[in-house]
């Protein structure tokens, strides 16, 4: 009796996995029909809006339909399967993704984290499922050597997928190092939005005029190294800098009426924007929307911004990088709390110093962005193996690289 029900409980769980499968693969249906007629792959993507821009770039510039996995059926599937009193969800969810999958000729999915815990038993199940699931891991770029070797990863979860494709070597080399997956499992790629940035420069007809702008990319107040602080704690952290620099930026703008002055945010509301706006009044003495050539946004992206640009003021982010390759005038201020020694280990580049303009102080900072500003500074470039060391390989074949991972996996069984 008992190898009975356990047998009807597998037949209800196949049918039933396939029959909302099928019935699902109707709203994808016509991602078939197109890969059918311009001879492209597909594969799911979960948690879509994690990939930002690169998602946009690998669908411009691969043989690849990306198809939004929505998270909220994500959510609801699982949410069905934790309130069910079904024993084998892993099976019922592999045979789930292996109906869908081969209703619409997909490869499997791709997902934007390696340590995200809703993924999971996705990863588990699609493994399973003979399919394969793909992570691209978007952090760990724009730090150098000594910064990625120091985070740890002892206490996240380990990708259960098929390929974990990471931005550099140095990311690759911690996480093998820590024992978190083989070698042979991760493979470099780098990012696809730096191939937006080589294939602009490269190019004669895309570049975009600069618009007598300076622009400063905020950052977080809170260290790295103690992230239960907060990301703009009252007290400690980079305090000092952080008031120092958005009290500078927006000092030179008042001096400066005819200069567009923009400041970038990652979120411009709540802690970020309190913080912000008392650090440009206690610094000039008046409200930042009294100042007309100063913008505070957070709805453009960053590589837009900038092009448009003359000078760029970054720290611990990025950008800073990025600036460089689109060849921008690029100040680091490394002064207040960025300049003592015993917060070495949350400061970015803190041991590079010829690829940009470091600011000592305050006062440094106004005279160095007046003096890009009127090119009183020559540019500065990296090299290559400081660009390889902090974002991976910057050659225009990003996008080349992931699809090429990606399709390799198709119409093969995963061992």
């Amino acid at each position: 009796m008992f190898l009975f029900k356990k047998i009807i409980s597998y037949i209800t769980t196949i049918f039933s996995a396939c029959i909302l499968a099928n019935f699902l693969s109707v709203f994808f249906i016509w991602y078939r029909i197109k890969a059918k007629i311009f001879k492209k792959n597909i594969i799911f993507v979960l948690d879509f809006n994690r990939f930002r821009e690169d998602i946009g770039i690998l669908r411009k510039n691969t043989n690849i339909y990306y198809v939004n996995f929505p998270p909220w059926l994500q959510d609801k599937i699982i949410g069905i399967l934790d309130i069910s009193r079904m024993s084998q969800k892993q099976e019922w969810l592999s045979r789930f993704i292996l109906c869908l999958c081969n209703a619409i000729n997909s490869i499997g999915f791709i997902s934007a984290g390696m340590h995200y815990k809703r993924h999971e038993i996705w990863e588990k199940s699609t493994i399973f499922s003979k399919k394969y699931f793909y992570c691209l891991h978007r952090e760990g770029i724009g730090a150098d050597h000594d910064m990625v070797m120091r985070i740890s990863v002892s206490k996240k979860r380990k990708f259960q997928g098929s390929i974990l494709m990471v931005g550099t070597e140095t990311l690759k080399e911690s996480l093998v190092a820590q024992s978190y997956l083989p070698s042979d499992k991760i493979i470099v790629t780098g990012m696809p939005r730096f191939d937006k940035i080589y294939n602009y420069n490269n190019s004669e007809f895309n570049h975009v005029g600069e618009k007598n702008t300076v622009l400063l990319f905020s950052f977080f107040i809170g260290f790295f190294s103690n992230k239960d602080a907060g990301l703009y704690p009252v007290q400690g952290g980079f305090r000092k800098l952080f008031d120092q620099v958005h009290s500078a930026v927006a000092l030179f703008a008042v001096n400066n009426p005819n200069i567009n002055v923009i400041i970038k945010m990652k979120w411009y509301e709540g802690s970020a924007k309190e913080n912000v706006d008392n650090a440009i009044i206690k610094g000039t003495g008046v409200l930042p929307d009294t100042i007309k050539n100063l913008k505070i946004i957070d709805d453009t992206l960053a590589q837009e911004l900038i092009k448009q640009s003359s000078v760029v003021i970054g720290f611990n982010s990025t950008t800073v990088i990025e600036s460089i390759l689109y060849n921008k005038k690029v100040i680091i201020p490394s002064f207040a709390e960025a300049s003592e020694k015993k917060n070495m280990n949350d400061v970015f580049y803190s041991n590079q110093a010829d690829y940009f303009y470091r600011a000592n102080s305050k006062d440094d900072l106004i005279d160095l962005i007046e003096n890009c500003y009127y090119n009183k500074n020559s540019l500065l470039e990296a090299d290559e193996s400081f660009i390889n060391e902090t974002i991976g390989p910057y050659d225009g074949k990003v996008c080349s690289r992931i699809e090429d991972i990606i399709i390799s996996g198709k119409d093969k069984s995963y061992n």
